[in-house]
């Protein structure tokens, strides 16, 4: 039984000091815009170290609302209000981006716009997402938009 409590001991000791070592980052090198992230993985060849490399990302509003009107088939009128928001690859893009909102804006009304109450309901979001984010991207002359973000997306009658 004391031979089972030591091996308990040893165990979660071993584990506090594994998890204190393995949770420190090391320092950035180059671009201050980088983390560094390392894991160690025990083989049968020894230890090794992997070094993953991880790049933070900016995200931007654009615009507070937008409201588009729409039609089902029946002609209804709905007001589609939106608020984007926009994830991009780093802050230059993001400085890039900011001063084309209106035209940001432009791709989105004239997207939304040109869809029905019927393909915008029944669509899958992740299509429109990738949709815009092609059309937006295009704007960006380094970087890139890796996603757009709806953070509201409310159809109203009218």
């Amino acid at each position: 039984m004391k031979a089972l409590w030591i091996i308990l001991a040893l165990v979660v000791v071993g584990g506090g000091i594994w998890f204190l070592t393995s949770s420190k980052k090391s320092p950035a090198s180059g671009d201050a815009n980088t983390e560094m992230a390392e894991h160690s993985e025990e083989s049968s060849a020894g230890s090794e170290k992997i070094v993953v490399e991880k790049k933070k990302t900016e995200i931007i509003q654009v615009g507070e609302k937008m409201t588009n009107i729409v039609f089902d088939s029946k002609g209804a009128q709905y007001a589609l209000i939106t608020k984007v928001s926009l994830e991009v690859t780093n802050k230059k893009v993001a400085a890039e981006l900011v001063k084309m909102e209106p035209k940001i804006i432009d791709i989105l009304n004239t997207y939304f716009s040109s869809k029905t109450y019927e393909e915008i309901r029944s669509a899958d979001r992740t299509i429109l997402k990738t949709e815009l984010r092609s059309k937006i991207d295009e704007l960006v002359t380094e970087g890139r938009v890796l996603d757009v973000l709806f953070e509201q997306f409310v159809f109203q009658a009218l």
